[in-house]
């Protein structure tokens, strides 16, 4: 085999957010043109994962994933010690993930980057989340409630929506949560956002919302289904490599978009990921 040939394995979701089918059959095709080599193919969720064992046994350099921050994530999780690269290419609502390694480039443009440049692949630093590592970021307590409505108008579900938008509503007046960092008081908010570090030595950056009235938690509410948490108002914003959520005796928690109910306290700090990733982000891509 050609010194340049990569041997590849594909795993995608077809039905993540801006996913389709064709869009699979193309990543499938490129991944089997010339300097590349398509040795197997996992659609995911309806096949298993690809053992690192079956991967090495095929000889695998990359393994490429097709879908959104949940397929990204498991395939993360899964493959977490392997020795090859995962390349995540964008095909979700959200991507977070894609766009720390390629920023805000199409899957069909990360695709020819990485076929086209000398392999460049790096650790990824993500959250620990009680144990649940978190690579596109968390959302813990009250407001969690508000992403199943958010996904609704996403996927255009207008009937569901107000029952959607009523489930969140009763839950953002529920308890608050808290946040513990270091000797610092403690800072309560109906709801905790945060990102994984720009990189390994960086820090969680946490965003902590609250409200406290009918108008005040209604433009909360709509900041989100706009922009998602990012543009809310109500919001106090630092940085820590680690911290304390604490509240009900089970929490409310979204981790790469899948909801979890974990025993309270839960503690969150940064890691770095046991597996490399590809990216193909430009030198002022990077500077942004």
């Amino acid at each position: 085999m050609d010194a340049d040939m990569k041997r590849i394995w594909a795993i995608t979701n077809a039905a993540a957010g801006t996913a389709s089918e064709a869009a699979e059959a193309h990543v499938l095709s490129f991944c089997n043109r010339d300097p590349w080599q398509l040795q197997g193919c996992t659609r995911f969720p309806q096949e298993a994962l690809p053992a690192a064992a079956d991967l090495d046994t095929a000889e695998v350099d990359i393994v490429v994933v097709f879908g959104g921050d949940g397929t990204h994530a498991a395939a993360a999780r899964h493959l977490a010690g392997w020795p090859g690269a995962l390349l995540l290419l964008p095909g979700g609502t959200v991507n977070l993930a894609p766009k720390r390694l390629h920023g805000d480039a199409h899957f069909i443009d990360v695709l020819d980057r990485a076929a086209s440049q000398p392999l460049s692949a790096t650790p990824l630093p993500f959250i620990d989340v009680g144990g649940i590592p978190a690579y596109s970021g968390l959302i813990a307590g009250p407001i969690a409630g508000w992403v199943h409505a958010r996904e609704r108008v996403r996927a255009g579900r207008w009937r569901s929506l107000v029952r959607a938008v009523r489930f969140a509503w009763s839950l953002s007046f529920t308890r608050r949560i808290s946040l513990s960092l270091g000797v610092m008081p403690r800072k309560r908010a109906r709801g905790i956002v945060a990102s994984p570090p720009r990189d390994p030595d960086g820090e969680i950056e946490i965003a902590a919302i609250d409200f406290r009235g009918f108008w005040s938690a209604m433009s909360v509410g709509i900041d989100w289904l706009k922009h998602g948490f990012d543009g809310a108002r109500g919001i106090s914003r630092t940085s820590a490599r680690s911290a304390r959520l604490a509240g009900p005796a089970r929490m409310r928690v979204l981790i790469d978009g899948e909801e979890h109910h974990l025993p309270t306290p839960v503690g969150i700090e940064t890691r770095t990921a046991a597996v490399r990733f590809v990216t193909t982000r430009t030198n002022d891509e990077g500077r942004e």
